[in-house]
């Protein structure tokens, strides 16, 4: 499976897709990639899709919470899938995945500040 990040307008309560994000859909799959800067206190909606054979081997992927890995003691029967110990960078994201009752921890981006 593949799992990649959309703009807001796909993530909003009661959207319709439309023709044109049906065409940009192929962009996102090829070319995944999220460069957001928040000011302070400032939020941001994105959506998450993922990309899987049907029907999959056995059950969806459920991606369910974006997190920075100080806060990484909230999913502690996840299985974690990171080639070093996620404590080590408090600032990098972790995606939790949910596969049926299981659930699995990616690496996904970090969070860094501007200089200015």
């Amino acid at each position: 499976f593949s799992i990649f990040p959309m703009p807001k307008e796909w993530a909003l309560d009661g959207v319709e897709i439309t023709d044109n994000m049906k065409n940009e859909l192929k962009n996102y799959i090829d070319k995944p990639f999220l460069n957001t800067t928040l000011k302070p206190g400032e939020k941001s909606v994105i959506a998450i899709g993922t990309l899987y054979s049907r029907p999959p081997k056995s059950t969806g992927v459920l991606p369910n919470t974006l997190f920075v890995h100080s806060n990484s003691g909230l999913f502690p029967t996840c299985k974690w899938v990171m080639k070093k110990d996620p404590s080590s960078d408090p600032m990098a994201l972790g995606l939790r995945l949910n596969f049926g009752p299981s659930c699995t921890v990616i690496p996904c981006g970090q969070v860094s500040y501007p200089d200015q």
